[in-house]
């Protein structure tokens, strides 16, 4: 599903899959606007401490969860605190998150972050029917003014996720844009990021 940027579809998914007494868990010290699209959507924001090296502290968020926990919000990296969160640590999450919460991994700085560690995971990789990937043009391809990003998830998440999209979200320019993006396979370059 695409979205005006990644912020955009995260709001959407917690506008359509959120209600009630449902509870957006996530991290202190993450993407200061996911705070507020929680809010806005009168869905209880609950925001566990970071470990001490400023990262998501996923013990905590674990111990957290509870049968109103609706979605689970994770930055890969986080932004500002420039954390990662290795592909076993992800793994070893997920085994312990019910099968009805959905996780969110916002990667908006996924090329970036892959290019500097070769042990960067990509959430695309993994199987997981309850996981939904944020990306966004915005960072690598440099089109952050146009607004364009996208979530990739499991079918029944995509589709309820488009009954609640407003339709003409993003625009046709955009949508160009993104398409002309993926052209230019010769900005988007990793091997010279690599140290």
């Amino acid at each position: 599903v695409l979205g005006n940027g990644s912020e955009s579809v995260l709001m959407l998914a917690i506008r359509a899959l959120c209600s009630g007494e449902d509870e957006f868990l996530t991290s202190e010290g993450g993407f200061v606007i996911i705070y507020n699209w929680a809010r806005i959507n009168n869905v209880r924001c609950v925001a566990m401490p970071m470990a001490k090296d400023y990262s998501f502290d996923l013990e905590a968020i674990k111990s957290r969860i509870n049968r109103n926990t609706k979605i689970i919000y994770l930055a890969n990296v986080n932004n500002p605190t420039g954390t990662m969160i290795t592909k076993a640590e992800i793994e070893d999450f997920m085994q312990h998150v019910p099968d009805h919460i959905l996780v969110v991994m916002d990667e908006a700085y996924f090329e970036y972050s892959e290019a500097m560690s070769e042990d960067f995971p990509n959430s695309l990789e993994m199987d997981y029917p309850n996981m939904l990937t944020l990306r966004t043009f915005s960072k690598a391809y440099g089109i952050a003014g146009v607004r364009l990003g996208f979530a990739v998830g499991d079918e029944r998440i995509i589709n309820a996720m488009m009954k609640a999209k407003l339709t003409f979200e993003p625009t046709a320019l955009a949508q160009a844009a993104g398409m002309g993006a993926l052209d230019d396979t010769g900005s988007v370059s990793y091997t010279h990021l690599r140290a």
